[in-house]
């Protein structure tokens, strides 16, 4: 599919561009749940709908790019992940592709598994809030 925005917060190439190490980089750690974790807190959830907007304003304090090195594997998962249909968070977060991506940024940045369980259930409970909260208004 092809996208514009004029929010300065996304990324994209043309089609048959070859990604570069660093973009795929982005890719992993922005569809990780720490990072989905910090957009919830983060981003403006007042738009209506349960929408969550991330300006680029609203990500600027935060370490987007680390360098991972696991490269061929993050190449294989983003070329997995370019084949299925995107699924709710609470559900995407359970997926084989998703626990991978967050394997390889709570490995990087030595996470233990009780920090990773309570990244991941916290990320649940936010998500849920936020759609609860829309359908009891």
């Amino acid at each position: 599919a092809n996208g514009f925005s004029a929010s300065c917060v996304d990324v994209y190439s043309k089609n048959g561009t070859e990604l570069t190490d660093d973009v795929l980089r982005l890719w992993v750690y922005l569809n990780s749940s720490l990072c989905w974790l910090i957009r919830e807190t983060a981003g403006r959830k007042n738009l209506g709908g349960g929408m969550l907007k991330a300006e680029a304003v609203d990500l600027k304090p935060f370490a987007l790019l680390f360098d991972f090195t696991d490269m061929d594997i993050i190449r294989t998962l983003f070329e997995e992940a370019s084949k299925i249909s995107v699924k709710p968070a609470q559900e995407e977060a359970d997926s084989d592709i998703h626990k991978m991506i967050d394997t390889i940024v709570f490995d990087f940045l030595g996470f233990s598994v009780e920090d990773r369980q309570f990244i991941v259930d916290m990320l649940k409970r936010t998500v849920d809030a936020r759609y609860t909260k829309t359908i009891n208004k």
